[in-house]
């Protein structure tokens, strides 16, 4: 087992032992984790749930990068520890229903998630898709455990005709967890995620 299933261990056995600690103020964004084009931040928001934000600069179009995130048959080559990953309701081309499994370490059971997300046009050169769990659009699966509340977003903008900056953001419920168990694993979890999908936009 190498130091990031360690560490997602330990990050179960925080959720079932440990309640929440709250929080009183927003803080700002702390920068927890740069390396290449890619940078990952980290704060605590006013209800006391974590956000984290990821960004990158890519050498491909805001449309290659919108055209890659609605692509199901590419998303287990770019997501952070995805063996699943699918379509399962197209409302129109500007919104749609995924299903996500991630892989956790036994002896716990995989997560999956089932989000709605809905893309939006600011320009051709700006695009922004809101991503929000649906916990109840499909019964839950045996041996695997739900994603209840989830909230992210990218944001993708033209530099100039060659790149574009991309920039994902999510809150997570991971309630009361101490900065050295969750910033090393959601720090990994977005650095390899952005790495992984510049590397499958490149090819």
């Amino acid at each position: 087992m190498n130091i990031y299933n360690i560490y997602y261990v330990m990050l179960a056995a925080w959720f079932i032992f440990f309640p929440k600690i709250s929080q009183n103020n927003v803080k700002d964004w702390q920068l927890i984790k740069e390396k290449g084009e890619i940078k990952v931040w980290y704060r605590v928001k006013s209800d006391g749930h974590r956000e984290y934000k990821a960004e990158m600069v890519t050498k491909v179009s805001v449309k290659e990068i919108v055209d890659l995130i609605q692509n199901d048959e590419l998303g287990t080559k770019w997501i952070n520890r995805a063996v699943a990953f699918k379509t399962i309701d197209q409302e129109a081309d500007s919104s749609w229903y995924t299903y996500t499994e991630i892989e956790i370490p036994w002896p716990f059971d995989n997560k999956d998630l089932v989000s709605y997300n809905r893309v939006f046009y600011q320009s051709p050169d700006s695009a922004f898709i809101k991503m929000d769990a649906v916990p109840n659009h499909i019964p839950e699966e045996k041996n695997k455990a739900r994603i209840v509340h989830m909230d992210a977003s990218w944001a993708a903008k033209s530099l100039d005709e060659q790149s574009s900056v991309l920039t994902y953001t999510v809150a997570s419920h991971a309630y009361g967890l101490p900065p050295w168990i969750a910033q090393p694993i959601v720090a990994h979890g977005l650095y390899t995620t952005l790495h992984d999908m510049d590397k499958v936009l490149q090819e």
